[in-house]
């Protein structure tokens, strides 16, 4: 086993590897924000299901809705008791709500992640 060195001089492919993974960090930076704007902005002109298309009516982008997860507190509100008891161990459980709600109940108690711009 090799002892840990605070330094090791890099040579050759090494050397190259650490130089390009420093410009591809920096890469990444530069596209992660320049993603972000082109997100936010795609945003506050399109809504959920809608597609964005080229002059040629050819999909370049869509916005799909943000994952559901069932929200607890959202259920306590929404819910009459027995079937609050219904899906509840000691908090409500999303799966035995699932599986006992009817779908239109289930789906009142549902909370959506924020939607997303998308490639296609």
């Amino acid at each position: 086993m090799n002892d840990a060195h605070d330094n090791v001089l890099l040579y050759g492919e090494y050397l190259d590897a650490a130089l390009e993974l420093g410009e591809i960090a920096d890469a990444k930076s530069d596209l992660e924000s320049r993603e972000k704007r082109c997100r936010q902005l795609l945003d506050e002109l399109l809504s959920v299901g809608e597609c964005g298309v080229d002059k040629d009516n050819i999909p370049i982008v869509v916005v799909i809705a943000g994952a559901a997860r069932f929200n607890p507190d959202r259920a306590l509100f929404r819910l009459t008791p027995d079937l609050m008891l219904s899906i509840c161990t000691s908090t409500p459980d999303a799966k035995r709500a699932k599986a006992l709600l009817p779908p239109n109940l289930y789906e009142d108690c549902l909370t959506y992640n924020a939607s997303s711009v998308v490639a296609v």
